[in-house]
This record gives C-alpha cells, sequence and structure tokens, in this order.
C-alpha cells in the first residue's frame, strides 16, 4: 500500500488560491437592501424601545407579530426584567455603530507610514484652493 503525501494546506509566498483582489463588491441592490434593513431595524427597534413590559410581552405572544418584531421585543424585555442590557447591546451597535475604543500597547513602535496620494503632487497655491472651497461648504 502506498502512503498518502500530505498535502499542505497554508498558504506560501504566489500561491494561486489568494484573491489578491478582495472580497468581490457588493451589488448597489444588496447595498440598498443592506440600507432598507438598517432603517427597518432602526425604526422597530425605538418603537419597542418605548414600549412597557405589557406591551412588549404582548408583541411576543402575538402570533401576528413578526420574526423581526419578536426578536427585538424580547431582547428588550430581557433586559429590562434582569437589569443586564447585555441582551440589547448588540441591536445598539448595529445601529448606532460601536463606541470609540482606546488601543493600548506597550513597548516601542517601529514603524514608518507613507502616504501616497494625488494631494502630495498638488502645489500650494491648489490646496489652499481647495481648503477655501471646504471652507465655502459649510
Amino acid at each position: 500500500m502506498k502512503k498518502r503525501e500530505r498535502v499542505s494546506t497554508s498558504f506560501v509566498k504566489g500561491d494561486p488560491r489568494i484573491n489578491r483582489k478582495g472580497a468581490p463588491k457588493l451589488s448597489p441592490i444588496i447595498k440598498r437592501i443592506r440600507e432598507i434593513e438598517r432603517h427597518e431595524l432602526t425604526g422597530k427597534f425605538s418603537q419597542l424601545y418605548n414600549y412597557n413590559r405589557e406591551k412588549l410581552k404582548a408583541v411576543i405572544d402575538n402570533p401576528k407579530s413578526t420574526m423581526k418584531e419578536i426578536i427585538i421585543a424580547s431582547a428588550i424585555f430581557t433586559a429590562a426584567k434582569s437589569g443586564e442590557f447585555s441582551y440589547i447591546q448588540p441591536y445598539i451597535a448595529y445601529i448606532f455603530g460601536l463606541p470609540k475604543q482606546p488601543v493600548e500597547h506597550s513597548g516601542e513602535v517601529n514603524s514608518k507610514v507613507e502616504v501616497n496620494n494625488k494631494l502630495n503632487k498638488l502645489s500650494i497655491s491648489d490646496l489652499q484652493k481647495i481648503a477655501g472651497m471646504m471652507k465655502d461648504d459649510k
């Protein structure tokens, strides 16, 4: 019996499986669906967040409630009942975004950052014109 040779699954330099172009671009339709979904979720969360416990319980027990309403109402109800708001934190983070968090590190940072953009090819007068146009927009 021949022994099978083990094939490495890790990437090596020049591996043809590496996707150099990154993730595929989303179609405008998918982007619009996500935008509508976020808007709808924001509205539903804001509406249910203002309900009292009895109204939330009625939404949860109503067979005509959508799954989205039931999930959000359950999370808000559980948070209100237990006092533990980690149940609704994912919704708040999705709707409003995560707060900025500082990054702490220890040790030295030995890196050089190069900014390669077209602005460094413009003259001082061109940059001043652009700055003036930006002030006019405000």
